[in-house]
């Protein structure tokens, strides 16, 4: 038999080799495949599951991001952007980027938000004291205060800055305040920035308190003031043969809130930071409604007691709607009105004049700078000067 095999022996051999080659290759490929996949389960488990401390461990951008138009510079964490703020209702405005700005930022699962507000106040000689009657006005409980120290000495030169450290922090589902910064600009005036994150990051107090404390010490003055030299002020509502105006006297603010049809102009008392002020808002749109009414729509009550008072706006005679709400120390004035046919050339446009303040001067302030509300004719821009023209030069034909 041995010899009858003979031919055969040396192929059957190298064919059992090949088999046994083929089978540890395929064992090989299998073992791979499942490492691969179990690898990748582990990848994916890791992501799903992450970790607080992302935020700890960021490292700030070289270049800063502008906030409220510019009169604030920060640096952000790597990835960070601006995010504006929503309106709170359907029917509401977005606030403008002028009173109120947002900066976010996101990292795995965790996430931090910074909210810069301007006060429309300025602090004298004590600062200090100053922002802590404010905030204690401003919060409900406790907090520490302590100086902030920017990382630019030039910045140092020009900024006076306050971390606030709630005791209690107030919490939600959402958010959790980690800092609260009060920032003196060159110009005494107050910015407030606060700095909140995710649940899922405040796991790691003390890292999102050291990224927090990176990013305020990071602050510098922007370019961009307030302005407040007083004046007759162009609303810019029409860009046609006319358009409205208001004469604002000196340390008044003036915003502008865009909504999808509708806009509304704010006009705001600048005055030392802990003294009551009020505000002057003008809504222009098509579906205008007074606040007392829409009040007791929302709140599900009966509507105040209104008086009317004789007043006179766009050169018209107007009946002002008076009421009051709140009690003792919290009860504020509002007056409001409405003007339809404000420009010649708009049938349609409404002017819903609202204002409110607690005490009658501040009434009185803000219901002159309503009362000054006039039309003005809007003047043509100047033909451009041919390029090739130095100033001042006609070019010949």
């Amino acid at each position: 038999m041995a010899v009858w095999l003979g031919p055969w022996r040396h192929t059957m051999i190298r064919t059992l080799g090949e088999h046994h080659k083929r089978c540890n290759e395929e064992t090989i490929m299998k073992r791979v495949i499942v490492m691969a996949v179990l690898v990748g389960l582990l990848v994916w488990c890791g992501s799903a599951v992450v970790q607080a401390g992302e935020l700890g461990k960021q490292i700030l951008e070289a270049t800063p991001l502008k906030l409220l138009d510019g009169r604030v510079l920060v640096k952000m964490p790597m990835g960070a952007k601006k995010e504006a703020l929503g309106p709170a209702s359907i029917m509401a405005s977005a606030p403008s980027t002028q009173r109120t700005d947002r900066a976010v930022f996101k990292v795995d699962k965790e996430k931090l938000v910074l909210v810069a507000s301007e006060t429309f106040g300025t602090v004298g000689e004590d600062a200090e004291k100053e922002v802590r009657r404010y905030y204690a006005k401003a919060w409900f409980g406790e907090f520490t205060l302590t100086p902030l120290k920017f990382d630019d000495a030039a910045a140092a030169q020009k900024l006076m800055g306050f971390l606030l450290y709630p005791t209690r922090p107030p919490a939600d589902e959402e958010s959790r305040v980690v800092v609260v910064a009060a920032i003196v600009l060159p110009d005494k005036t107050v910015v407030a920035i606060d700095v909140y994150v995710n649940p899922t990051a405040y796991d790691d107090k003390d890292g999102c308190r050291k990224v927090a404390e990176a990013i305020l010490a990071s602050i510098r003055p922007g370019e961009k003031k307030l302005a407040l030299e007083g004046g007759v002020r162009r609303l810019g509502l029409s860009r046609k043969k006319k358009d409205l105006a208001v004469e604002l006297p000196a340390n008044f603010a003036m915003t502008i809130d865009r909504g999808p049809d509708f806009d509304v102009y704010r006009f705001i008392p600048v005055l030392p930071l802990n003294k009551e002020s009020g505000n002057l808002s003008i809504y222009f749109g098509m579906q205008p409604e007074y606040q007392y009414k829409q009040r007791a729509s929302e709140e599900s009550d009966k509507e105040p007691a209104v008086r009317k008072v004789d007043g006179k706006i766009l050169g018209r005679d107007v009946k002002w709607h008076v009421w009051t709400a709140g009690t003792g120390t919290e009860a504020r004035k509002f007056w409001e009105v409405m003007l339809d046919k404000i420009l010649p050339e708009d049938d349609h446009t409404i002017a819903h004049v609202f204002l409110n303040a607690a005490a009658d001067e501040a009434v009185a302030a803000l219901r002159n700078v309503a009362e000054s509300l006039k039309v003005v004719d809007v003047q043509e821009e100047p033909a451009p000067k041919p390029k090739d023209a130095p100033s001042g030069a006609v070019k010949k034909p």
